[in-house]
């Protein structure tokens, strides 16, 4: 479970570094949700 969270934060993070427009970060965001 702990690495789940800690995936789903690099996760988050490679986001935020590859679109830093934030569309995909939050369609993932909805997606994760």
């Amino acid at each position: 479970m702990l690495i789940f969270l800690i995936l789903r934060l690099v996760y988050y993070l490679y986001d935020i570094y590859v679109d830093p427009n934030g569309e995909m970060l939050i369609v993932k965001l909805l997606k994760w949700s």
